[in-house]
């Protein structure tokens, strides 16, 4: 019993420390979210007919021509098959679409961060790790997961259709992070079966 207890407050400490690092992410992706937002707002407004496309490594780079820092929207060649440096034929909805993918990811993130640290102070606050909130909260992680590494692709591929030709769905990318959130997802059937295992044990005492 001692065992168990000195066990579970090991356990309960490095999820107190893992927490901290991802409350600070979360909050990192909040204010660049924002921060995006804002951007893409600004330039609609300000800089909306002035946008233009660079070919840049292994994405177009579409940005205002008369702002000199490099941000932009980015939109990966892996969607966009085209023998130009220019694919796009209304440039200001390409930059939609660059940043309303942009924006769908970090929304995604910002769902999985926030759902990674209701476990751990599920895990920290309660006296058991083995609950049906932790498991159904880790299954929603991995759909979440995979969720963001599919849906922006998803709905990026008929809207480029529109403005560009060459285009097609590329999902290979997201093969690591959908292995990734299977992991996890197997993860949560663990801890299913923890759940009852706990239960039956309380039911004992």
């Amino acid at each position: 019993m001692e065992n168990n207890n000195k066990t579970i407050s090991s356990i309960r400490t490095h999820c107190n420390k893992i927490n901290y690092i991802v409350k600070l992410f979360l909050y990192i992706i909040l204010f660049v979210t924002a921060s995006s937002l804002i951007y893409t707002v600004i330039v609609l407004v300000l800089y909306g007919n002035s946008l233009e496309v660079n070919s840049f490594r292994d994405e177009f780079l579409i940005k205002p021509s008369n702002l000199h820092f490099f941000a932009g929207g980015n939109i990966s060649k892996s969607l966009v098959t085209h023998f130009t440096d220019q694919p796009f034929t209304n440039i200001k909805l390409a930059f939609i679409i660059a940043e309303a993918m942009g924006l769908i990811k970090l929304s995604f993130a910002i769902l999985i961060f926030y759902n990674i640290r209701k476990i751990l102070n599920n895990i920290e606050n309660k006296y058991t790790p083995f609950s049906v909130d932790n498991a159904n909260k880790i299954k929603l992680v991995g759909i979440l997961m995979i969720a963001y590494a599919i849906v922006p692709n998803l709905i990026a591929y008929p809207a480029l259709n529109i403005i560009a030709e060459g285009v097609y769905l590329d999902l290979n990318n997201s093969i690591p992070i959908i292995f990734a959130a299977s992991f996890i997802l197997l993860l949560s059937k663990i801890f299913s079966y923890g759940c009852e295992l706990q239960k039956d044990s309380d039911e004992t005492l």
